[in-house]
């Protein structure tokens, strides 16, 4: 059976983002503090399709009015793809650029899934920048994870206060509307 024959009764699914994940995974899982910047590689490039599809999706229409929706074989980040990524930084010996790297990617991951919206037309939660994922506290768990593998190094005077920072921004997200509940600290 070719592709053109296939039953209209098969499921089929998109497994692009799941293979992403899975080499950001490896990633994280990996020992080595050379794979860090080629899992910030590949989380950028699945930033800028996302990008890319917010910019065209945005200011583009087809020829009957209605607005067209970029195309492209990179899949759009999830708060998992964050998550690997964050946790993957602990592989790094520079603590700082560590702290500002996750940093800059939290920002990342809250721009996208701002601003939410009530639509019936989107999973309960979902973003309405980026419906692939409804906010979880998964990429900022994975950040206090990675503050928590500092502690050997650093002073709890400097440390706790990090962590208080990443808690305090949940707070403030999950307390701002009901569709981030999702972020609200589990910890």
């Amino acid at each position: 059976t070719t592709t053109s024959e296939v039953p209209t009764n098969t499921v089929t699914i998109d497994i692009k983002v799941n293979a992403y994940n899975l080499m950001l995974g490896l990633y994280h899982d990996s020992k080595e503090e050379a794979n860090v910047p080629i899992a910030l590689a590949l989380l950028e490039t699945m930033i800028d399709s996302w990008n890319k599809r917010q910019t065209y999706d945005n200011t583009t229409t087809n020829d009957d009015g209605n607005g067209a929706t970029y195309e492209s074989s990179v899949p759009t980040p999830t708060d998992q793809s964050f998550a690997h990524c964050i946790g993957s930084l602990a592989r790094m010996t520079d603590m700082e650029a560590a702290k500002g790297e996750s940093t800059r990617l939290l920002t990342i991951l809250e721009t996208m899934f701002e601003p939410m919206d009530n639509t019936n037309d989107k999973e309960e939660g979902a973003s309405s920048s980026n419906p692939s994922f409804t906010p979880s506290t998964r990429a900022y768990n994975a950040c206090l994870d990675l503050y928590g593998r500092f502690a050997v190094k650093m002073p709890p005077s400097i440390l706790l206060p990090m962590c208080f920072d990443i808690v305090k921004r949940m707070e403030k997200l999950s307390s701002s509307s009901p569709q981030y509940s999702g972020v609200r600290p589990d910890v």
